[in-house]
């Protein structure tokens, strides 16, 4: 008879043990940019946590409105992990994409302390506002704001985590830094609009300083452990450290899309879709249903040149570039200086704080004002000051959830994070999903978006994104996943997906319906692969 463990006494003791935080120099420079690596040397012959490796790095960015992307993990296009020069896991192309289309469903795993979880607008983590077209950036030798402490791959998925370095050759991490395409540039940072329309010329570029990385090693007093470790060899001729590997297939979608891969365990297939041109350099997109009502934005400053005043038919007009104002729209205005010059109605002068509205839309550029809804139009008869300009909410009222699900703020993502359903109004209610392989079909009838979704939420290790609604989902978080192995496998660490090296795999992801024209698809195949280590540091991968 056993008693439940609530009822028993017990203790475990481990003797001897010590711990310690090493900090890692990459080999060559500690800087890097788009489209260059950095290779980083893990300690040798010592107990590893592999999920405490850390990298450390001030990322800045330069060019028009220039952003980095939610997430700092984003700007990693690869991560490669080798021993001796052999490849342990050779990395995904599309890292990048794999980390942000788990986001999209799962939550986001990225801090707010050094993470850089939300894109910014206005002012960066540091607490600088940021010039209306000035680039993020952040400055100061030795400082490093940013780190990636979460990794897919084997650094964050090797069983056990606590991996010992002494039974392999030296293990070396290797970061390949992503292309420009991961920022967004905008025409300005002034309001909402301006925030997200892509600048005339967008341009950004970023750079990566003062890059090192850290990770806990692990210390016992005797041979004990060593001698297992030893004995489990000698006994089986070699050990066995699954890991998950992903491997990747970007299609330009049009019905049907092909991959193929050998492994003796499938576990997954996540679908990431995305829009023609989520891969060129643009502005922000904002998730929908998010707006932050307490605030007012306001318009750059306004010069008396920009104010026509006096006598013509134009009397009145004032010029903001892109303002983006509707008919109706509410403003306040806004004098710039103390006891400066303000605009003059016939000779009577509005105030600081004067509630007015907009009464015209001449262009995108020029609008007119009035002093009550659809009331009449300000003659404008003195232009005002230099450094005077309106506040206003471009989100009336802000979330339209109205705050539900944590909405009541601003919320942007970058292009290559926009995960949208391929199909629009009546076209995306008809679209179906399934896939194919060999000639089995999952599901066994062809999903819709809400079927799908379902199959995802049975598919993944842990719970849903529980905060995503549908409107969100179809427009910035559409990712799919299928489970093809044991529930919760992963926890005992059993191999139970498809064995796919026997057969000619040919998998497909089918759709039926009507879809946008180019639309991209990117499919991640999840595999559980093996590393194997004998005597004398030989080892092997099986994939």
């Amino acid at each position: 008879m056993s008693y439940s463990p609530q009822l028993t006494y017990f203790l475990d003791r481990l003797s001897g043990f010590s711990t310690n935080v090493f900090k890692l120099e990459p080999q060559g420079s500690n800087s890097a940019g788009p489209n260059v690596l950095t290779r980083i040397t893990l300690p040798a012959n010592a107990l590893l946590n592999t999920r405490s490796f850390k990298l450390f790095f001030r990322a800045s960015t330069t060019g028009t409105t220039a952003r980095l992307p939610a997430d700092i993990s984003t700007l990693v296009d690869r991560v490669e992990v080798s021993a001796g020069g052999v490849q342990l896991s050779q990395g995904t192309n599309f890292y990048n994409t794999l980390v942000n289309a788990k986001a999209a469903i799962q939550g986001s795993r990225c801090d707010s302390v050094t993470g850089h979880s939300e894109m910014v607008r206005t002012d960066n983590y540091r607490g600088d506002t940021l010039g209306s077209t000035a680039a993020e950036a952040y400055t100061g030798a030795g400082y490093t704001p940013h780190c990636i402490d979460k990794w897919e791959g084997f650094l964050g998925t090797c069983e056990p985590k606590i991996l010992d370095a002494a039974i392999l050759p030296d293990l070396v991490v290797t970061i390949y830094w992503a292309p420009i395409t991961v920022l967004s540039s905008s025409r300005a940072n002034n309001t909402h609009q301006l925030f997200t329309t892509d600048a005339v010329v967008p341009a950004a570029a970023y750079t990566v300083g003062d890059i090192h990385a850290t990770i806990e090693t692990i210390g016992l007093a005797d041979a004990v452990y060593d001698n297992m470790v030893s004995s489990m060899i000698a006994q089986k001729g070699y050990l066995e450290i699954p890991f998950k590997q992903y491997f990747s297939f970007s299609n330009v979608h049009t019905g049907s899309s092909r991959f193929t891969v050998a492994t003796q365990s499938l576990d997954r297939i996540w679908t990431a879709w995305r829009a023609d041109g989520y891969d060129t350099l643009g502005a922000p997109v904002a998730v929908p249903g998010y707006g932050f009502g307490g605030q007012f934005d306001r318009t750059p400053d306004i010069p008396t040149a920009r104010v026509t005043h006096g006598a013509g038919a134009t009397q009145g007009q004032i010029e903001v570039t892109a303002h983006g104002f509707v008919i109706g729209q509410k403003l306040k205005y806004r004098q710039g200086v103390l006891f400066g010059t303000a605009i003059g109605d016939g000779g009577v002068a509005l105030h600081d704080g004067s509630d007015l509205f907009v009464r015209d839309v001449v262009d995108a550029n020029t609008f007119t004002i009035a002093r009550t809804l659809g009331g009449d139009q300000i003659v404008i008869s003195v232009a005002g000051n230099n450094d005077q300009y309106f506040e206003f909410n471009h989100n009336e009222g802000g979330s339209k959830y109205r705050g539900v699900y944590g909405s009541n703020s601003d919320k942007y993502i970058g292009k290559v994070q926009t995960f949208q359903q391929p199909a629009t109004g009546d076209d995306a209610l008809a679209l179906k999903y399934q896939l194919q392989l060999n000639g089995a079909y999952y599901p066994q009838f062809p999903a819709s978006a809400e079927q799908m979704y379902q199959i995802t939420k049975n598919s993944l290790m842990g719970p849903v994104k529980y905060d995503l609604t549908t409107e969100q989902l179809k427009h910035t978080n559409f990712v799919q996943c299928v489970r093809l192995n044991m529930p919760d496998s992963e926890f005992s660490r059993t191999i139970s997906g498809l064995d796919t090296r026997s057969v000619s795999l040919n998998g497909y992801f089918n759709t039926t319906g009507n879809i946008t024209a180019n639309a991209n698809l990117m499919i991640f195949a999840e595999c559980t692969s093996c590393l194997r280590v004998g005597a004398g540091r030989q080892m092997e991968v099986v994939i």
